[in-house]
Parts: C-alpha cells; sequence; structure tokens
C-alpha cells in the first residue's frame, strides 16, 4: 500500500503587499500594465528608492517641483529609457506621501511686488 504523502508549500502566502526583496532600484513598469495591480507590488521598492535617492541633506531640503525633477531624471537615468505612464503615476504618489509625511508644505517664498521692489528708503 502506498504511503501519502501531503505536499506542503515552502512560500507562505500572505494577503496584501509585502517587501519581498531589498531591491532599491526604481520600480519597472510592462507598457499597458493595470496601474493598480502595478502599484500594490512595486510600492514598497518605490519607498527604498526615494529613500535612497532623499538621503541627503540638501535634497530633502527641496521643494516638491524642484525633487520631481530630480527624482524623475534620476529615474529615467536608471531605466535608460523614458517613462512609462505606470511609473510616472507611481513617482508623483511617491513624492505626495513624502509631502505628507513631511508635515510642512514644502519651501515657502513670500511673493513681494513689483512696486515695493522699486523703492528705497523714504
Amino acid at each position: 500500500m502506498p504511503i501519502r504523502r501531503r505536499r506542503t508549500s515552502r512560500l507562505k502566502l500572505t494577503r496584501g503587499a509585502s517587501p519581498a526583496s531589498d531591491d532599491s532600484s526604481f520600480p519597472r513598469a510592462v507598457p499597458g500594465e493595470d496601474y493598480d495591480r502595478f502599484a500594490r507590488a512595486m510600492i514598497w521598492q518605490g519607498e527604498r528608492w526615494l529613500r535612497t535617492q532623499m538621503s541627503d541633506e540638501k535634497t530633502r531640503a527641496m521643494d516638491t517641483h524642484e525633487a520631481r525633477v530630480m527624482l524623475r531624471a534620476a529615474a529615467v537615468a536608471e531605466l535608460q529609457r523614458e517613462l512609462h505612464e505606470q511609473e510616472e503615476r507611481l513617482l508623483s504618489e511617491l513624492l505626495q506621501q513624502r509631502t505628507d509625511t513631511a508635515g510642512r508644505p514644502g519651501r515657502v517664498v513670500p511673493e513681494i511686488p513689483s512696486f515695493l521692489l522699486g523703492r528705497t528708503g523714504s
């Protein structure tokens, strides 16, 4: 009589996305891929990539627009191609999370009206 063995999987299945590896490169998307699926799978990797890119004090002091330009350039250089739509959106969401968790709106520059700039002391 043959012995029946229960086949067990060595992979532990969990619900939701989790950090599966320590890959800190910019997440790559497939053109036309569903964004929600891509974001769920790659949000952890994107957060790690953002932390490595924003580790310098100078980059942390940048406002959101400057940070987006710098990070987009870094992602394009790393991927050696233009970003796909999903990658652009993920980058925007990562930056949004950064500003939300920072608790500050970014660098505030007051606007000085032009009629005050031309004045000298009275």
